[in-house]
C-alpha cells in the first residue's frame, strides 16, 4: 500500500488547527471590513509574465503544465500558481481601473505557494491575509494600517506585541547624513538589516569591507541603535539629524504618524525602530514589522509599508499604495505554541446535542433548532454509539461548552437536561424555556 502524506511544504490543518484557523481569519476580516475596507478575490493562477517582470527572479514558482494538445492557440501562455496577492492586485488595478473607487481599499484571503525550503512555520503553501490602499499618498493612510494591526491584535486579546515603524524616506538620507557614496546605500542597509543578529564589532567589520571613513561608520552605527518609544526616538533623531536637510521629510513622516497614532489612541505597543529595512528593491516609504514578545523566533507575523511603484510595468505610470499582510499560518503558530488564545476562540454557547436512542432524534432536532436560535453553535450527535460514556466522549472531543441530553425520561416530559462540561453541573429545563434559558 502506497505510503500516505503530503510533500514537503505542503499540509494538512485538522479540524481542531483549522477551528482556531478560522477564529484567526475571522477576527482580521472584521476589523478590516471595520475601516472600510472591501472584498477581493483574483485566481491562484496568473499569467507568469504578470507575476514576474522580464528579468526579474522567478521567485521559485511553482508553473502549471497542461496537455499541449488541449490548448487552443490562444492558450498557449505560460501559467504560474501566484507567490503573493500584491501582484494580482496590481493587476487588477491596472485591469479594472476605471471601475473600481480611488483610493482602492481592498483585502484579500488566499493561499499562495512558492518553492521555498521549508523551516519552522514557513511553508510552500501558505495562506495570506493582506488589506492594502490604492491610490494614496497621504500618510493618514500608512498611519490608519498601524491602527488596523493593534485592533487586530485587540480582537484576537494579544497583548505582548511590539509593531515596529521605520522610513525609507529616512533611510534615503544617510549618503548626505554619513558621508558614503549614494551607490553604497542598499549594501549599507543589507548590513543594517542584519544588525540585531550580529554584535557590534561584527557590524563595524561589516561596514568596513565597504572602505567607507571611520566616522562615516561611526555615524551608521550610531543610527542603528535608535529604537525605542515614538517621543523619544524622533528627538534623538532631531538631534542627530539637525542640519541635515535630506533628512527633514523622513523625520516629518514619523513626526505625522506618531501624531495620528496618539489621537487614535495608540500606545506603547508601537514604537520607531532604524534597524526594520524590509524589500530594498520594493518599499518606498514607510516599513513596519510586527513581533509577538513570547514568540520572537517566527519574526514578523505581520508586516508591510508603502510602495509607490504598483502598477509601473502594467500602466506605464506609477501608483501610490500602502499594504500589509497577515501571515496567517506563522501567526497561528506562534500564538498556538506561546500564547494562551485558544481558549478565547471555543464559543461560550457551544453544545452537543446527545440523544440516547433513534426513537427520539426527531424530538432532538427540534431541541437543536431552538437552541441555535440562540446563537448557539449546536452539534447533533448523529453516530452509531448510543451509550452516554461515548457520547459525552463525542463532545468534549468536539470541546463543546454544554452537553443537551435527550433520553427516554426527557422525551416523555418534553424537556432537556443541560450538562456544562467544565464545572460538570446539570440543570433540567422544559422544552418551552430554551428562549429563556441563561447558559451557566
Amino acid at each position: 500500500m502506497k505510503k500516505l502524506g503530503t510533500p514537503s511544504g505542503f499540509r494538512d490543518i485538522l479540524p481542531k488547527e483549522a477551528r482556531f484557523r478560522e477564529y484567526i481569519i475571522e477576527k482580521t476580516i472584521d476589523v478590516y471590513r471595520c475601516f472600510g475596507f472591501d472584498s477581493l478575490e483574483t485566481p491562484v493562477a496568473e499569467f507568469e509574465d504578470v507575476i514576474v517582470a522580464e528579468k526579474a527572479t522567478d521567485f521559485n514558482l511553482f508553473r502549471l503544465e497542461s496537455n499541449k494538445e488541449r490548448q487552443s492557440d490562444g492558450e498557449k501562455e505560460e501559467i504560474a500558481l501566484r507567490f503573493d496577492l500584491t501582484v494580482p492586485l496590481a493587476r487588477v488595478v491596472s485591469q479594472y481601473g476605471n471601475d473600481i473607487p480611488r483610493p482602492f481599499k481592498r483585502y484579500q484571503l488566499g493561499s499562495v505557494f512558492r518553492g521555498e525550503r521549508p523551516q519552522k512555520g514557513r511553508y510552500r503553501q501558505f495562506t495570506q491575509l493582506d488589506a492594502d490602499v490604492v491610490g494614496s499618498k497621504s500618510i493618514t493612510a500608512d498611519t490608519e494600517l498601524l491602527v488596523v494591526i493593534t485592533e487586530i491584535m485587540k480582537a484576537l486579546k494579544i497583548e505582548d506585541f511590539v509593531v515596529r515603524v521605520n522610513t525609507r524616506t529616512l533611510l534615503n538620507a544617510l549618503p548626505v547624513f554619513a558621508g558614503f557614496a549614494d551607490n553604497l546605500l542598499k549594501e549599507i542597509l543589507i548590513i543594517l538589516d542584519k544588525a540585531e543578529k550580529i554584535t557590534e564589532e561584527e557590524l563595524v567589520s561589516e561596514l568596513a569591507k565597504l572602505r567607507i571613513s571611520e566616522e562615516a561608520i561611526s555615524k551608521i552605527k550610531t543610527f542603528s541603535t535608535i529604537a525605542g518609544g515614538r517621543d523619544g526616538v524622533l528627538e534623538t533623531l532631531e538631534d542627530l539629524f539637525a542640519g541635515c536637510q535630506e533628512a527633514r521629510p523622513g523625520i516629518e513622516e514619523l513626526q505625522r504618524i506618531n501624531e495620528g497614532l496618539r489621537e487614535s489612541g495608540v500606545g506603547s505597543n508601537v514604537v520607531f525602530d532604524m534597524r526594520i529595512i524590509r524589500g530594498l528593491g520594493y518599499y518606498t516609504g514607510p516599513v513596519f514589522e510586527t513581533n509577538l514578545t513570547k514568540a520572537p523566533e517566527y519574526g514578523s507575523v505581520l508586516s508591510g509599508g508603502r510602495y509607490d511603484n504598483l502598477t509601473d510595468r502594467f500602466m506605464g505610470q506609477s501608483l501610490p499604495a500602502v499594504g500589509m499582510s497577515v501571515g496567517v499560518d506563522r501567526l497561528q503558530a506562534a500564538l498556538l505554541e506561546s500564547y494562551d488564545v485558544f481558549s478565547n476562540y471555543n464559543q461560550k454557547n457551544s453544545v452537543a446535542i446527545l440523544s440516547s436512542d433513534e426513537e427520539y432524534d426527531v424530538y432532538a432536532l427540534g431541541v437543536a433548532q431552538k437552541i441555535r436560535q440562540k446563537d448557539s453553535v449546536v452539534d447533533m450527535y448523529t453516530g452509531n454509539k448510543r451509550d452516554f460514556k461515548d457520547m459525552f466522549s463525542y463532545a468534549e472531543e468536539k470541546e463543546c461548552a454544554y452537553a443537551a441530553v435527550v433520553g427516554e425520561d426527557e422525551y416523555t416530559a418534553k424537556t432537556i437536561s443541560i450538562k456544562n462540561l467544565k464545572t460538570r453541573e446539570q440543570k433540567t429545563i422544559a422544552i418551552g424555556e430554551i428562549d429563556s434559558f441563561e447558559w451557566f
